[in-house]
């Protein structure tokens, strides 16, 4: 990935684990301010290298999501 510094694998990996977690449990796994979460996610977001954030649900509805994804390419 691009220029990214061991807290930015970090937030990646913790986000990765579970996408709705709060900036400040963020920062009290990873030993920052809440601050340098929120602008590290901004400048991810930014750059590219965080495209968004979505839901994985299981069964029909991802089969539906799926339908609804690839009819908009």
């Amino acid at each position: 990935m691009r220029d990214l510094d061991a807290l930015d694998h970090a937030l990646i990996a913790a986000l990765r684990a579970d996408g709705r977690a709060p900036v400040a449990e963020l920062a009290r796994k990873l030993g920052v301010t809440r601050a340098t979460v929120t602008r590290r996610i901004q400048s991810l977001s930014e750059k590219g290298v965080i495209l968004g954030f979505t839901v994985r649900v299981a069964g029909q509805a991802e089969e539906a999501h799926h339908r609804c994804a690839d009819a908009t390419k």
